[in-house]
């Protein structure tokens, strides 16, 4: 494998991981910027599938891969709600900050 193809393999199984969701093969190789060939891309991902760190899944003509979730470590119920309540505090501490925002916009003095 040739240093180009190495830096697409890395490029496209990042790109997957950091978006956790499923893709075609042309979709990534759209949101990477066409900065690899779609050929290249193509082959980058059928690699990855056939080596176990993407799953394939194949609908009709078209291709789906998606990051292999064992490759995130398991979050717990105690976890998950100190993360959905620091998600509703910065959630309101955004719509403080938006009415702020829009108060100096229109002139008002803040107390």
């Amino acid at each position: 494998m040739s240093k180009k193809d190495s830096e697409a393999v890395s490029a496209v199984l990042s790109y997957l991981r950091d978006q956790n969701r499923p893709y075609s093969a042309g979709d990534v190789f759209s949101n990477l910027h066409k900065k690899y060939g779609k050929t290249a891309v193509t082959r980058c991902m059928e690699q990855l599938a056939a080596d176990g760190k993407i799953k394939e899944k194949t609908y009709g003509k078209q291709k789906v891969y998606v990051i292999n979730q064992g490759e995130f470590e398991e979050v717990d119920d105690e976890e998950l709600k100190r993360l959905d309540g620091m998600v509703t505090e910065l959630g309101k501490e955004l719509q403080q900050l938006q009415s702020e925002c829009k108060m100096q916009e229109n002139g008002e003095v803040l107390m």
